[in-house]
């Protein structure tokens, strides 16, 4: 952490001197400015995510990031590198998916940690869930059970869940009861709907491509995983 604040003041310091010593910036100027001002971005997200970690109590933990961009529906999926020599960390990617996005203009944002992973999840599509497919003539009533509850069953051609969905909890307080309510999760989407990945075509969850959602599973496993909607 110490390492992390020591560079980011240099390099801070760094681009002070720039703007002093160059009366009429060079684009070369703008550019070494404008990699200054990332390098710290990065170096400032580095640093909340070792905050998290640390106050999850995860230390002992692999740490990685899957940053989500809502409006490009794409996500970038980091891992927290530590280079014990130097004491410093980084974040390195190691892969990038195009993924189903909310279609609302309300959508939680912020940071958030994944609190479980389940294979071969059921679905318990809500009562409007429920509607809407009965409006496009999809019945989902045969799956109500005798507690009277719609349980789509895990494999099952209609589990928009796929083979595996990750549950989040957002840190960030929201900008309305119904964000901080409502539950939100990575999952995989139907072969059908694979087309509309890369587009903002989900009630809330991020919707991911199968074999690819199993494979970051493998990759992750047995890490801390922490989320951010941007």
């Amino acid at each position: 952490m110490k390492t992390i604040l020591r560079y980011l003041a240099t390099t801070m310091m760094f681009s002070l001197f720039m703007a002093i010593s160059t009366p009429t910036e060079t684009v070369a100027a703008l550019s070494e400015n404008a990699l200054i001002k990332q390098q710290a971005e990065d170096l400032a997200v580095i640093e909340h995510l070792i905050a998290i970690r640390e106050e999850s109590k995860q230390e002992e933990k692999t740490l990685f990031f899957m940053e989500i961009d809502v409006v490009q529906s794409n996500m970038r999926v980091y891992r927290l590198v530590e280079d014990t020599d130097e004491e410093t960390f980084s974040l390195e990617e190691i892969s990038t998916h195009r993924v189903g996005t909310p279609k609302s203009a309300k959508y939680p944002k912020g940071f958030g940690i994944i609190t479980s992973v389940e294979k071969d999840p059921i679905w318990a599509p809500t009562d409007g869930t429920i509607e809407q497919f009965k409006k496009r003539g999809t019945d989902l009533e045969k799956f109500r059970n005798a507690q009277g509850k719609v349980i789509i069953p895990a494999g099952n051609p209609l589990n928009y869940m796929g083979p595996l969905k990750m549950r989040i909890k957002f840190l960030e307080k929201q900008a309305s009861a119904e964000l901080e309510r409502d539950i939100y999760r990575i999952h995989g989407t139907l072969k059908k709907d694979e087309p509309k990945l890369g587009t903002r075509c989900s009630g809330g969850c991020i919707r991911t491509k199968n074999a690819e959602l199993l494979e970051l599973d493998k990759k992750m496993k047995g890490g801390f995983i922490v989320i951010k909607y941007v």
